[in-house]
């Protein structure tokens, strides 16, 4: 485990980082603004599809660029939710051709049930679909920025290629509010942590779905975060009222029925400093959350 240098970049090589946004995109707008506007003009069942499967979990794994807009993606979420006995939503595009029409932004895309599903989860984790042809990639996004290092760690330990989403303006980072996924509860009913956005390129969709060993290894991996690992940095980050300190209870004490501003969290202050450090695997990371909820 090292402590990452940060490196400022120059306003040179920050044009050339922008202009490569173009090679790992997701894809681009469709033609609806939202769900409303979709189903005026497109038949349930006869060009798009929903599945909703509510099994009272308090993690929802979803795609809303499912079928044919994004290939790979159903099948993704929908063996994940099966492999953790998780909630599951899909949005799948089901026409003989321009199932790209039916693409929805994560940003924009309101469908009530899956809205209402997220809304009552815990956790959430979405697949996206990014365009490189050959690229075996996958970039972990989302506002829940320590369960998307679990899910990488995951990942990289079995020699999948993972990246962190490029928090720069492309559509792949997942960082925003408005954003689907971001839309679960509040942690401990207090945090605001937002989910978690798996964005998989072509090429590593289609290498999945081609060989069912690698495709099971993956979804396991990714289980194994969400299962076993996900659980213990929770339980860690709960807060302990008998064993705070006077400060902290005052605190608590004084902003009970109330949220905490995120960025003064303690839990957020936390997180923060466990994210300065690389780590070699899952239990590297669990173990220094564990040292800095201590001091």
């Amino acid at each position: 485990m090292k402590r990452k240098t940060f490196v400022v970049l120059t306003a040179c090589l920050l044009c050339l980082t922008l202009l490569g946004g173009i090679a790992y995109a997701s894809f681009s707008l469709g033609i609806y603004r939202n769900f409303a506007d979709l189903s005026e003009n497109e038949t349930v069942d006869v060009d798009y599809r929903i599945t909703s499967n509510d099994k009272n979990s308090g993690t929802t794994i979803f795609t809303v660029h499912g079928g044919g807009i994004a290939k790979g993606t159903s099948e993704l979420a929908a063996a994940l939710a099966d492999r953790g006995g998780f909630n599951l939503y899909l949005f799948e595009g089901i026409k003989p051709a321009d199932n790209l029409n039916l693409h929805i932004t994560s940003t924009q895309f309101d469908e009530p049930a899956a809205i209402n599903m997220i809304e009552n989860s815990n956790t959430a984790v979405s697949f996206i679909g990014t365009k490189e042809e050959t690229a075996m990639l996958t970039y972990v996004g989302g506002q829940n920025q320590l369960l998307a290092r679990l899910i990488k760690l995951h990942l990289q330990a079995a020699g999948f290629n993972v990246q962190d989403a490029p928090y720069i303006p492309t559509n792949i980072a997942g960082t925003l509010s408005s954003n689907i996924v971001n839309k679960n509860k509040l942690l401990f009913d207090t945090y605001k942590l937002g989910g978690v956005q798996i964005a998989v390129s072509k090429g590593m969709r289609d290498a999945l779905l081609k060989d069912d060993a690698y495709f099971q290894s993956y979804v396991t991996n990714i289980n194994n975060a969400l299962s076993s690992s996900w659980p213990l940095a929770v339980e860690t980050l709960k807060p302990h009222p008998n064993n705070a300190s006077p400060s902290s209870m005052a605190r608590q004490n004084a902003n009970e029925n109330a949220a905490f501003n995120r960025s003064d969290t303690d839990i957020d202050k936390t997180i923060k400093e466990v994210l300065q450090y690389d780590f070699n695997s899952p239990k590297e990371l669990i173990d220094k959350l564990k040292e800095e909820t201590k001091k």
